[in-house]
């Protein structure tokens, strides 16, 4: 009798690539992708047919923490490499067609103001992949004290954990 391994099995023997705040990694091959979110938007690109991706980590807020208001620096810097991304991805899969993307975005539970940013930088990156071409799937704010994301470009699979106080 053959056994069927279990899809967390099957996930577990993948390779894995964090990718941190402000950088994005591209897979050309079946592994896994993950981030941990803390005030930040995890953006996953792939080609639905071609099955490469991408998952770039944006932050949230800029750098300086007493500062909680969206500026035309961060969202020019999320824009930059919103671009570079993409054209890396596309330069791997130049066939690929049916990009389609998902948007996990995280802020702590509790801060109105920390989650206007997020919802703006969520709302600017999802506007901006449909102008790009990329089919947005998905879209999720996701409160915690922190939250992961992995994302299998391969299988267009994405699962969340939030962290709760």
């Amino acid at each position: 009798m053959t056994r069927t391994p279990s899809p967390d099995t099957l996930l577990s023997e993948l390779p894995f690539v964090h990718v941190l705040p402000d950088e994005y990694a591209i897979l050309e091959n079946d592994g896994v992708l993950m981030a941990n979110l803390q005030a930040s938007i995890g953006i996953c690109i792939y080609d639905a047919v071609f099955e490469p991706g991408a998952l770039l980590h944006l932050k949230a807020m800029p750098d300086k923490a007493t500062e909680i208001e969206l500026t035309d620096v961060v969202l020019a810097a999320d824009l930059l490499l919103l671009e570079q991304a993409l054209t890396a991805l596309r330069a791997v899969a130049p066939r690929a067609q049916y990009w389609q993307g998902k948007i996990m975005a995280h802020c702590p539970p509790h801060d109105p103001a920390l989650s206007a940013v997020t919802q703006s930088v969520a709302d600017f990156a999802a506007d901006w992949l449909n102008d790009a071409g990329v089919q947005v799937m998905d879209r999720q704010i996701l409160e915690g004290r922190r939250a992961r994301v992995q994302f299998r470009p391969q299988m267009g699979q994405l699962r969340t954990a939030c962290v709760h106080d």
